[in-house]
């Protein structure tokens, strides 16, 4: 998305995040190798998830990675890699991660309904902003949530708590692109309650369990998630499938989903206050 130039007050909040970021679908081997080096900068030297010593190119990877495609985050002005996310497709027999971190926890009556349409399937798995934006000023630190920036504006920094979400929107969108309707996550209980203050409803399909700290499964349906969710978000959502599509569509090596869907919107301005701030969250 690109926006005119124009005063600070003249932007909704969206309008400002896409002013000094970039939502990206990752196509590049370039970006994906980005994609990696966020991932072991925040889940192997900054939280100790995974052992460093292990990745001894300094990119977190996985058995999962094989089978995702993954969305970047650019801050424009610097260039540097800011966050990411992925989209795990199944088929047949794969298993998502969740299943293999947490299989006793998710109800197999629920997942069992998916047995024949697994190709229907993603998680969103592998959600992170790396420490230098993930907080404003005073703010405490969480792996979702500094340019230490001295150098930022306050209207900049006031979006560093938008790359998550803007993440989370992005990984609906590739979802949909991907024709993976049928989105599951391991996150912190607290998150769903708040997308679902935004209007993004999860259902919760198993108890907490211990899994870098607490956290749950969830479940949502690309054709409900977002219906009861603002106009100015769908249109955002919109927005980047549209943008997702195109690049993928001129990228042989990943998936393609020829008619992705449109979520309803009213106006052609992305113009309110269009998520709630979120102290923190967690995707496996």
């Amino acid at each position: 998305m690109s926006t005119a130039e124009s005063s600070p007050a003249d932007f909704s909040r969206l309008e400002e995040f896409d002013r000094y970021f970039e939502l990206s679908v990752a196509t590049s081997r370039q970006q994906r190798k980005q994609v990696h080096e966020i991932r072991y900068r925040v889940y192997c030297k900054e939280f100790g998830y995974e052992p460093p010593e292990e990745f001894s190119n300094d990119r977190e990877v996985d058995e999962f990675d094989s089978q995702s495609v993954h969305c970047l985050v650019i801050h424009r002005e610097s260039g540097l890699s800011v966050g990411c996310v992925r989209v795990v497709m199944v088929e047949g027999d794969d298993r998502m991660p969740m299943e293999a971190h947490a299989g006793d926890c998710i109800d197999r009556t629920f997942l069992d309904e998916f047995k024949g349409r697994r190709g229907t399937v993603c998680e969103i798995s592998r959600l992170a902003v790396d420490a230098a934006f993930r907080r404003r000023r005073r703010e405490q630190g969480t792996r979702l949530g500094n340019i230490q920036a001295g150098d930022a504006i306050e209207s900049e920094r006031r979006t560093f708590p938008l790359i998550a979400r803007s993440l989370m929107i992005g990984a609906g969108a590739l979802a949909d692109v991907l024709g993976r309707k049928h989105c599951f996550a391991i996150m912190e209980p607290f998150l769903p309650v708040m997308l679902r203050r935004a209007g993004i409803h999860f259902r919760r399909v198993g108890p907490d369990l211990e899994f870098h700290g607490v956290r749950a499964p969830y479940y949502g349906n690309l054709d409900e998630l977002f219906d009861s969710a603002p106009a100015e978000l769908r249109l955002y959502f919109n927005t980047m499938r549209d943008q997702f599509a195109a690049a993928i569509e001129t990228t042989p090596q990943l998936p393609t989903q020829s008619e992705p869907r449109s979520l309803r919107v009213q106006g052609d301005r992305i113009n309110h206050l269009w998520w709630p701030e979120l102290p923190g969250g967690s995707f496996a």
